[in-house]
C-alpha cells in the first residue's frame, strides 16, 4: 500500500501459488521484492528464482546468510534474531515494517511534483469521507 499510494503499481501476495504465478509474468523493468525473515521459504525462494529468470529486477529484505539473499539482486540485510517461540515473530515484522517506511518515505523524497499532487488530491479524497468524531 505504501508503493501504491506513491503511483507506483504493486501487489502483495502471501499465497505462494500466486507469488510464482505473478513471478512468472513479470518483464525487464519490473522488481520483484520479497520479505522472508529466515529466508528458507521454499514458495518465495521460487518465486525469486522464477521473476529473476525472466528479467526482473529482484530484491529481498531477510536476515543476513539466509538463502534468499544469495539468490536476489539486491540484497537488504538485517540482523535480527529468531523468535524463541516460532508463534510470536514480532521484533522481525517490526524491524520490516520500518524498513518498508523507509523505503517508501525515500521513493516518496524522490518523486515527481505530478506524483505528489496526485498522492495529495487521493489523501484529500479519503480524509473526505472518514466520519467525523462525536462533538465536532
Amino acid at each position: 500500500l505504501r508503493f501504491l499510494r506513491l503511483d507506483i503499481a504493486a501487489t502483495a501476495f502471501t499465497d505462494g501459488h500466486l507469488q510464482r504465478l505473478y513471478a512468472g509474468l513479470m518483464e525487464p523493468g519490473d522488481v520483484a521484492f520479497a520479505i522472508s525473515h529466515s529466508g528458507r521459504s521454499i514458495e518465495v525462494n521460487e518465486s525469486i528464482q522464477i521473476a529473476k529468470e525472466r528479467g526482473a529486477t529482484t530484491i529481498a529484505l531477510t536476515n543476513v546468510g539466509s538463502r534468499l539473499a544469495w539468490l536476489v539482486d539486491i540484497p537488504l540485510l538485517l540482523r535480527v534474531p529468531s523468535p524463541i517461540d516460532p508463534n510470536t515473530p514480532g521484533v522481525s515484522r517490526l524491524v520490516h515494517l520500518c524498513i518498508m517506511d523507509a523505503l517508501a518515505i525515500g521513493v516518496a523524497l524522490k518523486a515527481r511534483p505530478k506524483t505528489l499532487e496526485k498522492m495529495r488530491h487521493a489523501k484529500a479524497r479519503l480524509s473526505s469521507h472518514e466520519p467525523e468524531a462525536a462533538g465536532d
